[in-house]
């Protein structure tokens, strides 16, 4: 990596109607990035643009392949050269293993994994070969957990956490884009914390970032939750 050319200033963070999105879109505007806010109205970005920072509202539906593919090239025209991507928008929607469907498996492949990964590309894409760049994926807030009541969600956010490591050893060799996950805790500020340590640390990347929300004990399996139990009670 070419740590003599800094990170250009600008971000698009998609899912930015969401706490998280809200927390780290705040975090970085208070250090004086220029936000581009997928998911966000018009109203959030003017809010963020009072304080100080240039901040723009972008719609575009991640189920839609077009509009996800035009994402980049008008957050670049509405703030700059973009120098980090939050892949911060997820849909999860309850469905089962022997009833759910193909609308439902893929709109969470859509929305959760081949949006990410078309968004990534194009990043990268428009990145200038001097500059270096950062992508942050904001994964499962249970990590590895099993979701059967989630079936097409699970798989799609297991695919999400693998692509960010893939993404990050394929893009680290002559890019100089990092690319690292966070799984969230129970508070939003944490997760913004966390962006914020990852633009701090150059030579940090392949990495997940687990915040200290741990799985229920009722996914684990009987012995173990009945041993989980008794010490809530010891």
């Amino acid at each position: 990596m070419n740590a003599a050319v800094p990170v250009p200033r600008a971000a698009l963070i998609t899912g930015a109607d969401e706490p998280i999105g809200r927390a780290v879109t705040r975090a970085l505007a208070a250090d004086g990035w220029a936000v581009a806010l997928q998911g966000a109205d018009e109203a959030t970005a003017s809010a963020i643009a009072a304080t100080g920072a240039r901040a723009v509202a972008l719609s575009a539906d991640l189920t839609r392949e077009a509009e996800v593919s035009e994402l980049i090239p008008r957050a670049v025209a509405a703030v700059g050269t973009l120098g980090l991507l939050v892949n911060g928008a997820t849909v999860g929607v309850s469905d089962l293993a022997l009833t759910a469907t193909r609308a439902s498996w893929d709109r969470h492949i859509e929305a959760n994994l081949r949006a990410p990964f078309v968004l990534m590309q194009a990043f990268a894409r428009a990145l200038p070969e001097d500059a270096e760049g950062v992508i942050v994926n904001i994964l499962d807030r249970h990590g590895a957990a099993l979701r059967p009541d989630f079936m097409s969600y699970a798989a799609s956010m297991a695919g999400l956490r693998a692509l960010t490591r893939n993404m990050a050893l394929a893009l680290a060799a002559g890019r100089g884009i990092r690319v690292n996950g966070i799984e969230p805790g129970a508070q939003p500020e944490d997760v913004a914390a966390a962006v914020r340590f990852i633009l701090s640390a150059p030579s940090f990347t392949g990495q997940i970032i687990a915040l200290d929300q741990p799985a229920p004990s009722s996914w684990a399996p009987a012995g173990a939750r009945a041993v989980l139990e008794g010490m809530k009670t010891a």
